[in-house]
């Protein structure tokens, strides 16, 4: 609930007002108002009223009643204007005497009135005479004064940073209307002139404030209680000065030095900055005083980010939560794994569970031989959790006792994360038992690991967990056992596993992990030996092979031949889905070999399965040329394949898989063999093959444009079949609670679904083909769109038509997807040409994506001008593409930008340009912009619009750039041209900077 101001003028009711949670009115609307209404004093004489001479006794008597009464009332008056200011200071000691809490609330002149009341009740009428300062002698001032002189000092130096900063402009008033005016407002004359006051009083406050630091002098700090109170009968109230808390040296350097050195900062002055700030922060680091003082209000964290940005080193980098580094330690192949699990021994915020799926993962890619991780790193994990295992108390479930035994790298891991562990132990809930689990996993571990036990005499973990005495019997103890005689008979773990069920479990994983044709043979014979009859290709479920290929796989007769034929091909799909075509390939040739001129060949398949083989060597073949496009080296050799490939359609008794037939004529459409495509494939041959029409129709497209011809039919099929995928059906379907609902669907007509079109796109590379795709479908983009302000523009436009029938029956969207997707694709293959990313700008913009339209537009002009190292050719950075550019930064906020780009046009649009200079919610650089301006209309604009704010330092940076020579209008068109040139590269490469970095 609010409270009238006026009914807080009691003190009482002042403090507990100030005391409440969320003040209504707030400590800063309380200054504005005490201040604002604080009674003025009545010049003397203005209101005696005028004793006519020779008058009567009575009239005399009259008048020296009434002047007797207006004495009294103007002595009234002022005690009332003084103790409104001096609740007014009451209220600023509530603060704390903390500047802050004035700014941007409280105009400058009254901050002002409020310093000039504090030195008046501090040392009287003659310590408000501030230009009197620079000759006080600092000394003979009581404690309170000089308390109140530095605050006021200190107060200048503050204001004059504010000042710097850019602000809101005051409020200016309205019609003065009696009552009516808000006493938060102050007229622009009044601000300017305080203004130049604290301006003119810098350079004194300055050196006063040097002179109040060179030696202890003594200081109070008051507070609310200090100050007493003006009544009808005292005049000079009476101040409690020994309620006052003292100033210590230490406290006024540290404080004085942060505002001095914020002073010299912001004056540019950063050596001396530096060294205020240096001072302030070795006292304020040192102080036993820095979390309890009254006096010292200092930003820690502000004062750190001077000190770095004074000595030019960058911040220190907060370090991240283990999580996040184990997850990045994951991703690039391990690195720093080990010092994270032992920084978490001792932090512990790893659960258990990610721990041990991270060494199973490495164990696997050991086991894989995997290069990108060390052979040893499996074990090294395993260590590491072991030991926090035992920190935690839980079982163990790995054996160390065998990598332990010949490695002794491992065992100092091992002494070493036990070292480092130990000071987990000291916050656990019984440190003694956590010391005993570290210790009994030594001794359990060092029964088998010869070396462990003479390692931990001479090691710091053996120091820290056993005494003397027992690492002397330890030492001992292990040197007898070695001596001992070994036993006649092996212990059974030496024989291997005997348990059958087990050794099928490790030969099963290791039938999965391995990726060796001679492995995998050997491991299905020691499997076939240990179950026999069971069919070992069943071992995993997700071994999956293609229809054809399973078909007469399974026709073989059942035992090795048929398991080993079917995993060896599971296992060349596996690795040909994870891209790794080489190892792909390895599989396929040894099966290939294998049934060629081994047992095989004598079956009755023999034949057909030697052809399904080699055409899956022709799969991976192209997918990794497809993948490496458009680095593909000399693929002279897959092209009769591929042809030989697509020939066995012809009542051939094996026939290729779909998947293999539509790489082939992806193939032989991005290799520009068009005219196999159209000539020796008939149309019986392709039909029924929807990407082969496809392509046929594409192909015939690109060698009549390549050609040169003019046979607009080709073109004309082309768009017929095309258009139709995305044309939509509507029908009703009634849901679950009975009500109807519309469903869009795919258009029967078409040749093949919009998914499988998508799919088509992805599969084709060759930039003739990319060109003439993107064409229609920017064509149909258009067409549909039916806006000429959001139209794309396209290549080849002469081979569409401009019109289709009935366009309510296509979907926008769709069209929209399918060209991001194309368009995208040309992008990623083609990075360099010019057409697509403007092309993807274009669509960006259709789609009210503004961020996105500016940064294709500029990644064009950044292509078309080599890094804008020459100027940017008018046919991509054109009038239409710049309105448009400075569309998108209009609706991003960001004026300023746009408001340049104005400039860029042939006509410099002055009426849009003056708009978005003088707009006052901006989210860009503002001002920074202003080194980019070439144009002397625009910055005499903003000249005059900085002015009429009161922007001092934003006009006086115009001004300079008005004065530079090369902007002179009477230069000639040459050196005009080549500022212009310079200023639009150096805007154009911070665009690119923000946008397209």
């Amino acid at each position: 609930m609010t409270t009238p101001w006026f009914e807080l003028l009691s003190e009482k009711k002042l403090l507990a007002h100030l005391s409440s949670d969320s003040p209504d009115p707030s400590a800063q609307e309380l200054i504005v108002k005490l201040i604002a209404y604080a009674p003025r004093p009545v010049v003397a004489g203005a209101d005696v009223e005028f004793i006519p001479y020779g008058g009567s006794g009575a009239d005399e008597r009259r008048s020296a009643a009434s002047l007797s009464l207006q004495q009294t009332a103007r002595a009234a008056r002022r005690v009332a204007g003084l103790q409104y200011k001096l609740l007014a200071v009451q209220v600023f000691a509530h603060c704390q005497w903390r500047f802050p809490a004035l700014d941007k609330r409280v105009p400058l002149p009254m901050q002002q009135t409020l310093l000039t009341t504090l030195l008046t009740v501090c040392g009287g009428t003659a310590l408000s005479e501030v230009a009197c300062h620079a000759d006080l002698a600092l000394d003979s001032l009581p404690p309170q004064a000089l308390f109140a002189v530095s605050l006021y000092h200190r107060w200048v130096l503050w204001s004059v940073c504010q000042l710097a900063m850019p602000s809101r402009p005051q409020r200016n008033a309205a019609i003065p209307l009696p009552g009516q005016q808000d006493p938060a407002v102050v007229m622009p004359h009044v601000s300017e002139a305080a203004r130049q006051s604290v301006e003119a009083q810098a350079a004194g406050s300055l050196e006063l404030l040097a002179r109040l630091q060179e030696r202890p002098l003594p200081m109070l700090l008051p507070s609310v209680q200090t100050f007493g109170r003006y009544t009808e009968t005292t005049t000079e109230p009476e101040h409690d000065w020994q309620s006052a808390a003292a100033v210590t040296q230490e406290e006024l350097v540290c404080q004085l030095n942060f505002e001095l050195g914020r002073y010299h900062f912001f004056k540019g002055d950063y050596s001396d900055a530096g060294l205020c700030f240096t001072r302030s922060e070795t006292l304020y680091r040192s102080a036993p005083w820095r979390r309890d003082s009254q006096f010292v209000w200092l930003n820690e964290a502000e004062l750190t980010g001077y000190c770095l940005a004074v000595s030019g080193c960058p911040p220190p980098m907060p370090r991240r939560q283990l999580y996040h580094r184990l997850r990045s330690s994951v991703v690039n192949g391990y690195r720093e794994i080990v010092d994270i699990l032992l920084e978490d021994n001792v932090s512990q915020e790893l659960p258990m569970t990610t721990r041990d799926t991270v060494a199973r993962d490495v164990a696997a890619l050991v086991a894989r031989r995997a290069e990108r991780v060390p052979a040893d790193l499996a074990h090294r994990i395993d260590i590491l959790n072991c030991v926090r295992r035992a920190l935690e108390d839980h079982h163990q479930v790995v054996d160390l006792s065998a990598p332990l035994a010949g490695s002794a790298r491992l065992q100092r891991l091992l002494l070493d994360a036990v070292l480092e562990a130990l000071p987990a132990c000291e916050s656990a809930p019984s440190p003694d038992q956590c010391r005993e689990r570290l210790r009994l996993l030594l001794l359990r571990t060092g029964q088998h690991a010869p070396g462990l036990v003479a390692a931990l005499a001479h090691h710091g973990a053996g120091a820290a967990l056993y005494s003397p005495e027992e690492l002397q019997d330890l030492v001992q103890l292990h040197t007898e056992s070695e001596e001992a005689e070994l036993p006649t008979d092996p212990p059974p773990a030496a024989t291997g596993i005997h348990d059958p069920v087990v050794e099928v479990g490790c030969l099963e994983r290791r039938l999965m992990e391995s990726y060796s044709p001679p492995e995998l043979a050997a491991i299905l014979r020691q499997l076939a030996a240990l179950k026999p009859g069971r069919p070992l290709w069943r071992a995993n479920t997700h071994w999956q092979l293609p229809i054809p290929v399973q078909s007469v796989i399974m026709s073989l007769p059942a035992g090795f031949l048929r398991d080993y034929f079917y995993i060896v091909m599971a296992k060349a799909n596996e690795l040909l889905q994870l891209k790794r075509f080489d190892g792909s390939r390895e599989l396929l040739q040894s099966i290939l070999e294998e049934a060629q001129s081994g047992p095989a060949q004598q079956t009755p398949t023999a034949a057909k399965l030697v052809r399904l083989i080699g055409w899956e060597k022709l799969l991976a073949d192209l997918l990794q040329l497809l993948h490496n496009w458009p680095k593909i080296g000399d693929y002279r050799e897959l092209t009769p394949r591929a042809k030989s490939c697509l020939s066995a359609l012809k009542g051939s008794e094996v026939i290729p898989r779909s998947e293999l037939v539509e790489h082939c004529t992806l193939y032989l459409l991005n290799v520009c063999q068009w005219d196999h495509l159209i000539d020796h494939l008939s149309e019986q041959e392709r039909r029924g093959w929807t990407q082969m029409e496809l392509a046929a129709l594409l192909a015939a497209v690109c060698r009549e444009l390549v050609n040169k011809g003019n046979d607009r039919q080709m073109s004309r099929n082309l768009w017929n079949a095309v258009i139709p995928m995305f044309t939509v059906s509507g029908q009703q379907k009634r849901t679950a609670l009975g009500t109807c609902s519309s469903v869009q669907r795919d258009s029967p007509l078409a040749i093949m679904p919009r998914t499988q079109l998508t799919q088509f796109i992805q599969k084709v590379h060759e930039h003739t083909s990319l060109s003439v795709l993107t064409s229609l479908l920017t064509r149909l983009h258009n067409i549909l769109l039916d806006d000429s302000t959001r139209e794309m523009s396209l290549e080849h436009a002469g081979l569409w038509p401009n019109v289709v029938n009935n366009t309510s029956l296509f979907s926008l969207g769709s069209v929209s997807e399918c060209l991001q997707t194309l368009l995208a694709q040309g992008i990623r293959l083609y990075p360099a040409h010019i057409p697509w990313l403007q092309g993807m700008a274009d669509l960006r913009y259709a789609g009210h994506e503004p961020t996105s339209s500016l940064r294709h537009y500029l990644e064009a002009c950044l292509v078309s001008s080599e890094y804008f190292s020459r100027p940017v050719p008018r046919t991509v950075l054109s009038e239409a593409v710049l309105r448009r550019m400075i569309k998108c930064c209009s609706a991003l906020h960001c004026y300023t930008q746009a408001a340049v780009l104005c400039q860029f046009l042939d006509d410099v649009d002055y009426a849009s340009a003056f708009q978005y200079a003088s707009e006052r919610s901006c989210s860009d650089a503002m001002d920074a912009y202003y080194e980019c301006v070439w144009d002397v209309t625009l910055l005499e604009f903003l000249t005059s619009l900085h002015h009429r704010r009161a922007e001092r330092t934003k006009r006086q940076q115009v001004i300079k750039l008005i004065g530079q020579l090369e902007l002179n209008s009477n230069n000639n068109e040459e050196i005009q041209r080549e500022a212009a040139a310079v200023r639009k590269a150096r805007f154009l490469r911070a665009m690119v900077k923000q946008y397209a970095a």
